[in-house]
């Protein structure tokens, strides 16, 4: 059997993944990414629709399925893993060999006020691709500055988990910024490619997919900003600061 070459792409929801994963897959030589080690895909997707079982997967033979099935023609595969997906299945003997042997690709989207807004709109509305028919228009949804801030801090917690896991692990990573990729994202599949032992033509990159940011998106990212500085800024007659008193 030909050596499959993996790639993994580490990242956290909302962060311009179906994106760059759409990129990967019509160069046509990065295989098919996608978030494969989400329950959820495991066990309505592809996989279950061949293989019959209950509620216990061998992760080992999902992972040799996974090679077979989407790799490409140059015998590369690709997955995206969510933190979560991965601080679940990390312990199993299966994922910890792949998460060694696999080119790491750290995914991260800067912005993080607008990722933690695209990540709550996404839930509210169902809409998690632009393709999605979606069970509420976004103009529909009501803001939330509490939900919305515990998605920020949790998005923010998750990529420093990742940053982390990398260090600990010690081998090169390429790290590519979600808002560097919009500007070149033939720079950014050029680079994988090139780690991989490939040459990836530039005519070949292409997607079909736009960034979903609406108008929706950047009134409540707004509204967030605002809401954060007042509770930052919260008035108080006074406060004793390593036993000192300061007064306004």
């Amino acid at each position: 059997m030909t050596k499959k070459s993996w790639y993994i792409i580490c990242t956290t929801p909302r962060s311009g993944s179906n994106l760059l994963c759409s990129y990967f897959e019509e160069c046509k030589l990065l295989g098919r990414p996608a978030e494969f080690f989400n329950p959820r895909i495991v066990e309505r997707g592809a996989y279950s629709k061949r293989f019959v079982f209950e509620k216990s997967v061998s992760l080992s033979d999902y992972i040799s399925w996974l090679g077979m099935t989407f790799s490409s023609a140059a015998n590369v595969v690709g997955s995206k893993l969510l933190y979560d997906d991965f601080n679940y299945l990390i312990c199993l003997k299966p994922m910890q060999a792949l998460f060694e042997s696999a080119l790491i690709v750290y995914l991260e989207r800067r912005d993080k006020i607008k990722q933690a807004v695209s990540y709550f709109l996404a839930k509210k509305t169902g809409q998690w691709m632009k393709s999605d028919i979606g069970t509420l228009s976004r103009d529909a949804v009501v803001y939330d500055f509490e939900e919305i801030d515990q998605i920020h801090r949790m998005l923010i917690y998750q990529d420093q988990q990742w940053r982390v896991i990398f260090g600990a692990r010690g081998s090169d990573i390429i790290h590519i910024v979600y808002e560097e990729c919009l500007k070149d994202p033939v720079s950014t599949v050029q680079s994988v490619g090139t780690r991989l032992g490939l040459s990836i033509p530039a005519e070949a990159i292409t997607t079909g997919m736009a960034a979903q940011t609406t108008e929706r998106d950047q009134e409540f990212a707004q509204r967030y900003k605002s809401d954060l500085l007042k509770g930052i800024y919260s008035a108080k007659y006074r406060v004793i600061y390593e036993n000192l008193e300061f007064a306004p």
